[in-house]
This record gives structure tokens, sequence and C-alpha cells, in this order.
């Protein structure tokens, strides 16, 4: 089984790549052994750790030069990032890679973001979904399956101690 694509938009390196190991067992499909590996590599000092456990976030937004900004700035605080910009990309990303925390956009071209979100907690309900919206008004109950929503146009640090709230109260902080 060939190991899923790590890619930005249309097939653009955004993300930084997993490791060779990674890649190779889940290349032999072995993708449980992948996880024990992974669980022990983690438990591993800081120093010999590496980036192997590095929070993945998988940042969902149909705006283009947001998404690579947020990719670039995540990278640059230490996150793995994987993008898409629609929600049938996202939630195929979703289903098929290690995510920690979702960055989600409200409002998608194929899919509004709230819809996004339930089929995402439907899938791994532990992974934390912070949305973010440009629309004023928001509905709450487009709220109910995420974990905490924001306004964009916030400082990007305002985001970022958002995130690792939320994967800190998850037990995954970096």
């Amino acid at each position: 089984m060939k190991a899923p694509s790590r890619r930005g938009h249309y097939g653009s390196p955004c993300s930084l790549d997993r490791p060779p190991l990674f890649v190779t067992m889940e290349a032999n499909a072995m993708e449980g052994k992948t996880k024990e590996v992974r669980k022990q590599f983690c438990e591993q000092t800081a120093v010999e750790r590496g980036p192997m456990c590095r929070p993945t976030i998988l940042c969902v937004d149909d705006y283009e030069t947001s998404l690579g900004g947020w990719c670039l700035y995540l990278q640059s605080a230490g996150y793995l990032v994987i993008t898409a910009q629609t929600a049938q990309e996202g939630v195929q990303l979703f289903a098929v890679s290690h995510v920690d925390l979702v960055l989600l956009d409200y409002v998608l071209p194929d899919c509004n973001g709230d819809d996004v979100a339930a089929i995402m907690k439907r899938i791994k309900p532990d992974v934390r979904i912070l949305m973010f919206s440009g629309v004023p008004n928001v509905p709450e109950n487009a709220r109910l399956h995420v974990d905490a929503f924001l306004q964009k146009g916030q400082s990007p640090t305002v985001v970022l101690e958002k995130i690792r709230e939320l994967l800190k109260s998850s037990g995954k902080a970096a």
C-alpha cells in the first residue's frame, strides 16, 4: 500500500514530509506496526525524538493565500502541516492521515465547515477542530462539532495560543 501524499495545493509541496522510516513502513502495509514504532519513538527524550512527534495540523481553507500563509506560519512554529482547499479534499486527507488538530474555514466552495466538522468528528472524535471564519455572524448551531471558534483577522499569536490550548487539552501538546 502506498503512503498517502502530504501535499499542498495542486500538488505543490507545502508541508514537511515524514521521515523515510514512516514512508517505508506504510509502503509495506504495516500501519499497525507504524503506530507502535511512532509511540515508542515519541516516548524518547525530546533531543532524540526529532520531528516525528511534532503535532500535525490539517488546514482546510479555499483561499490559497491564507492557506499558504498559515502553512508557513505553523511550520515555523514547529508543526507539521497538511493543506486542503476543498471540503472533500480535507475529509479525504483527514481520513487517511495522522492529524492532531484541524484548522477549518467555515465557508468552503463545496460544503460549509460545520458539515465538514460533523463528518470529521464521526471519523475521529478525539481530534480537535478549530473553526475560523471571515463571516461576521456564524450561527451557533454551526459550532456544535468544533472545539473552538475564532474570527478571521485575529493575530497569528492568538490563533497559535488557541491551537496550543486545544492540543494541550487533548494531551498532544508540542
